[in-house]
Parts: structure tokens; sequence; C-alpha cells
């Protein structure tokens, strides 16, 4: 009597196919992970900005004259510092000893940087009344691969900003320039030659 007795279990087989599942599991998760990571950090610095902005709107409302919100980049650590500015005289840039910068300096992370020196002027009703660009684009350039670009829309009659959509961009190989800025500086190139 040659009689098998079935023992409850799992063959080898079946083993090996649920961990290649599992791994094919934490594979997708991890890439996920980690573009939301990515996503939310830049989101959070266009929010630390953009709130800048609102309380550079706040103090000229407040106080009944122009503030201007600042954005350049220092020489010294090469990070894109944001201040506001109270004009003490309701003119901007005048030379008046009046004017001075009214908080502290808010220094934007390292990896983020802007396209542009940026600089908002708010009347003392709080709308916007200059800005040198809107939207108002902050980048991300820690991956090599790809820019990260987040439009920071600016509504000059209501003297507010909105976070627009998240975009990658892909870099051109061996520069750190986007394929549209290449493609811009290619179509200049025979401009100049002639």
């Amino acid at each position: 009597m040659n009689c098998r007795v079935s023992r409850p279990g799992f063959t080898l087989l079946e083993l090996l196919v649920v961990i290649a599942i599992i791994g094919m599991l934490m594979g997708v998760g991890v890439t996920t992970f980690g573009t939301f990571g990515k996503r939310a950090q830049i989101e959070g610095d266009a929010r630390a900005l953009r709130d800048k902005i609102i309380l550079a709107r706040t103090y000229s409302i407040s106080k009944s004259r122009k503030f201007a919100l600042r954005i350049t980049q220092t020489t010294e650590r090469k990070r894109w510092k944001a201040v506001i500015i109270d004009s003490g005289d309701n003119i901007l840039d005048n030379g008046d000893p009046a004017e001075r910068i009214v908080d502290n300096p808010f220094f934007l992370k390292a990896r983020i940087e802007l396209e542009q020196d940026t600089e908002i002027e708010f009347t003392p009703e709080g709308s916007i009344s200059y800005s040198t660009s809107n939207p108002v684009y902050i980048l991300d350039t820690s991956d090599k691969r790809e820019l990260w670009k987040l439009p920071l829309v600016l509504y000059k009659a209501a003297g507010n900003a909105k976070l627009g959509e998240l975009e990658k961009v892909p870099r051109t190989p061996g520069t750190g320039a986007t394929n549209a800025a290449a493609a811009e500086a290619e179509a200049a190139a025979p401009e100049q030659a002639e």
C-alpha cells in the first residue's frame, strides 16, 4: 500500500511566487513615494514663499503705505533670500533712509531656485502695483535628470498668490539647462552669428 498523506503547507514554488509579487509591489511603492516626497517638499517651499507674500500685503494694509517683497540670490551662499521692505514714505527705491527691512530674511532651501530676481510691490490698499514676473517660477534642482517647476501665480487686484500645477521638465544631457532653455539658446545662436 503506497499511500501518500498530504500535509498542510506551501510548496517552494508558491513561496517564490508570493515573494516575487511582494517585491514588485514594493518597487512600485518606493517609486511612488519618492515622487510624492519631492512634490510635498517643493509645494511646502512654495507655500512658505506665498505666506511671505501674504505677510507683505498684510503689512501694507495695516500701515497704509507701500511695502515690497524682494527675492534675490545671495552672493556668499548662492541661496535665495526673501525680505519685506517698508517704503517709509510710500516711494520705494528713492534712497530714503526711512526705507528698511521689516521682517527677518527668509532663506529658501539650497535646492530651491527662482528663474530670476523678483520684486512684488503692494499698494496701501493691498493690491499688487508692480511685479517683475508673473507667475513666479519656483524650481527644484536637486534631481540631476529632471527639473521640477512650480508656478506661483500672482493676482494683482486681490494682492494674493496661488500655487499652480507642478510639472517635471527633462534636462538636456551634459548641462543644467532644461530642454526649453537649450532650444531658446540654439534659436538665438544663428541670429547672433549674422
